[in-house]
This record gives C-alpha cells, structure tokens and sequence, in this order.
C-alpha cells in the first residue's frame, strides 16, 4: 500500500512507522542547521530493518539555497548517527 502524507515532516509521528521512505531532493530544502532533525524524523518515522533511498542533489561545495548543496558523505553521517546502516551508496555521473 502507497500513502501519501501531508503535513510537517518535524511533527510527523505515524501511529505504525514506515517500511520504507523516499526522500528525492526534500534534504536539500531544509535548512542545514535542521538537517540532523531530518535524520532524527526519519528515524522515527521508519520501522527497525527499513529503509530510506534518498536522492542526494545537488552535490557540490557552494553556499546558500535553497537547494542546499549536499553530498552522499553528509548524508551518509546524518543517517548513520541515528541508527541507519548503509546498505549502498553510489554516485551517479552528470553526463
């Protein structure tokens, strides 16, 4: 079953916690000094065994946004803090 939920992802709080998330290029909107509250929503958010994929874009080293740059480490370490283990994490080339 696919549900689509609106409302503040901060204050989400499902009664049954998710299988699986996909984040495609939501991280990159959110303030940086709010990124680890994005890591700890998501772990609350989804089930033990879950899994997040995220879309990391745009990578880069530039400053303001939105977007926010980001990278596939950054990403990687907000997770992991929170209990997320890597299961792939691969960079796709622009062409």
């Amino acid at each position: 079953t696919i549900r689509i939920v609106v409302e503040d992802f901060f204050a989400h709080a499902p009664e049954v916690k998710y299988d699986f998330v996909y984040d495609c290029t939501f991280l990159c909107a959110i303030e940086p000094s709010r990124r680890g509250e994005w890591a700890k929503t998501m772990s609350r958010c989804i089930k033990p065994n879950g899994t997040i994929t995220s879309l990391v874009f745009p990578c880069g080293d530039f400053e303001g946004g939105p977007p926010y740059a980001l990278s596939p480490a950054l990403v990687k370490d907000l997770l992991v803090t929170h209990g997320f283990e890597e299961v792939s994490l691969e960079e796709v080339e622009e062409k």
